[in-house]
């Protein structure tokens, strides 16, 4: 009985079950698997995160859902990447955080000085407002002195 060894997964080329070849099921064995499995008899069902399961060996032909990779989408976008192909970068999370690998939102917030879902908007310049009371004529007087450094 041949077999087929890849990174990952190991099957025998037919099914013990069926006698099958992979790929295929039925008495006559010329059933191609459904959507969704793959193997010897069709047995081995598709990682839920594929785009498009080969019916030989599992692989992902047509890559992963967003924040999977890897040829049965089995591994999480890298550090600081998220999203579709894992080809997003991820924003300013606070304390230097991962963001989360399907959507790229920071999980513990944002930096100091970024704002936004994801944590990739500059904000503008602080304002630090400081209130003087004025003896002429008894009015106030209100000062507004930008203070760029400030963090929330």
């Amino acid at each position: 009985m041949e077999r087929y060894v890849g990174r990952n997964v190991v099957f025998a080329l037919i099914s013990r079950t069926t006698g099958c070849g992979a790929g295929y099921d039925g008495t006559l064995c010329k059933t191609p698997c459904p959507d969704g499995l793959f193997g010897p008899g069709c047995l081995d069902k598709c990682n839920i995160r594929c785009r498009g399961c080969n019916r030989l060996n599992g692989y992902c032909e047509n890559g992963c859902l967003a924040g999977w990779k890897g040829n049965y989408c089995h591994i999480e976008c890298d550090f600081g990447t998220y999203g579709d192909m894992c080809n997003e970068t991820c924003g300013k999370c606070r304390d230097q955080t991962h963001c989360h690998h399907t959507n790229g939102t920071c999980l513990s917030g944002c930096s100091a000085e970024y704002d936004g879902a994801l944590c990739n908007k500059r904000m503008g310049a602080q304002y630090t407002f400081l209130f003087f009371l004025a003896q002429p004529n008894r009015r106030f007087l209100i000062k507004i002195c930008p203070s760029p450094s400030l963090a929330l």
